[in-house]
């Protein structure tokens, strides 16, 4: 709601896009769990497709991870950053994303320990998982940190209005 909210009174604004972005692929995920579990766990054969369905449940809540907790710090409030400097961030948050996306996507074992199993996963990455949760674990909060010091760095630079903004979304 407060994406399209957003998105439609201030369309250039990535604030808006980021939020109905993140809510749309959280939606997804809530369909793909509901059928997947139904149709592979609940009663089992009972839909066409569940397996299949299990696959997007694998990978598809990190876009939308990345998308609020990411973007939305780095744009929020004006839909701007705080500084060209600032672009390597948005380069590491696209780069989690889709990296982060894929490796979740060919994981292989069960799915947020539901029970279902990624019907892709690739079970020679077995040997290697270690390694990749680690990286991928100093990728995701060194990501979280440089967000979230973006909202720091613009607060102390901004006039009341904008720091009444962000304190909103601070305690929101």
């Amino acid at each position: 709601v407060v994406g399209g909210l957003v998105a439609s009174r201030r369309p250039k604004n990535p604030v808006g896009w980021s939020f109905l972005g993140s809510g749309a692929c959280f939606a997804l995920v809530g369909v793909a769990n509901g059928y997947a579990t139904y149709g592979l766990l609940t009663a089992p054969g009972a839909l066409p497709g569940a397996q299949a369905m299990a696959w997007p449940l694998s990978w598809l809540w990190v876009p939308g991870v990345t998308l609020l907790l990411s973007f939305v710090p780095l744009y929020f409030p004006d839909g701007r950053l705080v500084s060209r400097r600032w672009r390597w961030v948005v380069w590491l948050a696209l780069f989690f994303s889709v990296t982060g996306a894929i490796f979740a996507a060919f994981r292989p074992g069960e799915i947020q320990n539901e029970g279902i199993v990624n019907p892709l996963g690739i079970e020679a990455l077995r040997a290697i998982l270690g390694l990749l949760d680690t990286l991928t674990f100093a990728l995701y909060f060194t990501l979280l940190f440089a967000s979230a010091a973006s909202l720091v760095v613009r607060f102390r630079r901004s006039g009341p209005t904008e720091r009444e903004q962000i304190k909103w979304l601070a305690f929101a």
